[in-house]
């Protein structure tokens, strides 16, 4: 059995810190990592950066099935900048925390990522955001750009999930292929969940109007004929009128207004969608790791900003990763389902000034 171990290390005498200490400890003595996972959690105090750095590389070192959270209280960042440099199979993740700052929303992304800061209204969510990396990381799960070879599997892997779902329009339905293909696939991104041993287990995409993001046409395009699906081909055929590639977010009456608004503004922007994973991975938060990653992802490229369209109900999940709902713009239907649906947002840049 491994353990997830939060090490604490407050440097001064502090009352405030002492009380952010406090919560922490109560925080975890309530709280159980996600259920298929067997780890314990522990937190124990440190007397200094330097002991809680050798403390956490004594733990993984000795146990590969350990990680270790070191949450630092009371430094500057010109102290922690050793701490960039911890690696250990990324078994070692750092939590900062300040009083005042203005920090970006805390992310389990499994891609590239700063180290997180918390700030007092945060603390919880920060913590459970870097518990949640390190689990995934536990179970040798990575998530990364989809190559070439594994378009079959991908595609395949979102008819699985989306056809018992029902989100398959009958007349899009590529039985014999059993893909699940967009004409928008020509613009998008995709990302694959992969476990340890290569299994395809979630995915999602970036959608771009204009084909920044895609490198896959030419080979799509060269599959689709080899599956000699006529279904699929109509799936993959562009619509004889021009019009937007965001397929959950063209009913709303509001998305033409705000995305000319964009245009206008020079905003780099893409669409979240098709955010899923098996059922048996049900409960454990990886999706959310999934759209955290998205966003990484996306703020790598320098996005500006990810909108996507959801079911009002799954709204929740997607303010998890820092998406608000976009005023006015709401549907009664989601893809072919009578439900009410609302769109999202989220900027990851500084909004225009007369936005």
């Amino acid at each position: 059995m491994g353990t997830v171990k939060v090490e604490v290390v407050c440097r001064k005498r502090d009352p405030c810190l002492q009380e952010v200490e406090r919560r922490i400890r109560e925080w975890s003595a309530s709280q159980s990592l996600p259920a298929a996972n067997p780890a314990r959690m522990e937190v124990e105090r440190q007397t200094t950066l330097d002991s809680a750095v050798e403390k956490a590389r004594e733990v993984v070192s000795a146990d590969p099935w350990s990680s270790v959270l070191i949450v630092p209280l009371g430094f500057d960042d010109a102290e922690l900048d050793p701490c960039d440099e911890l690696d250990e199979d990324a078994r070692i993740e750092v939590m900062c925390f300040r009083r005042a700052f203005d920090a970006l929303p805390p992310s389990a992304s499994l891609l590239e990522h700063p180290h997180n800061i918390a700030q007092d209204s945060t603390l919880v969510n920060t913590l459970e955001k870097s518990i949640l990396r390190l689990h995934f990381r536990q179970q040798g799960i990575v998530i990364r750009e989809i190559r070439d070879r594994e378009l079959d599997q991908y595609f395949r892997l979102r008819y699985e999930i989306y056809r018992p779902l029902g989100y398959i329009p009958p007349e899009l339905d590529a039985a014999d292929a059993c893909w699940e293909l967009h004409w928008s696939d020509r613009w998008s991104l995709p990302l694959g969940v992969f476990t340890r041993s290569g299994e395809l287990v979630g995915c999602a995409r970036l959608v771009s109007e204009y084909g920044l993001l895609n490198n896959y046409s030419d080979v799509i395009e060269r599959m689709v004929g080899e599956k000699r699906d006529p279904v699929l081909g109509r799936c993959w055929r562009l619509p004889p009128q021009p019009t937007y590639p965001f397929d959950l977010l063209t009913p709303f009456d509001g998305f033409q207004r705000f995305y000319r608004n964009l245009v206008r503004q020079q905003v780099c922007k893409a669409e979240v969608s098709r955010v899923m994973r098996l059922p048996q991975w049900r409960g454990q938060r990886l999706g959310e790791v999934i759209v955290d990653s998205l966003v990484s992802e996306a703020a790598r490229r320098q996005i500006h900003l990810l909108f996507l369209a959801c079911r009002e109900e799954h709204q929740g999940f997607y303010a998890c990763s820092g998406f608000t709902t976009i005023p006015g713009m709401r549907c009664d239907r989601f893809g072919t389902f009578p439900v009410p649906a609302v769109a999202m947002q989220r900027w990851l840049a500084d909004p225009p000034a007369d936005w």
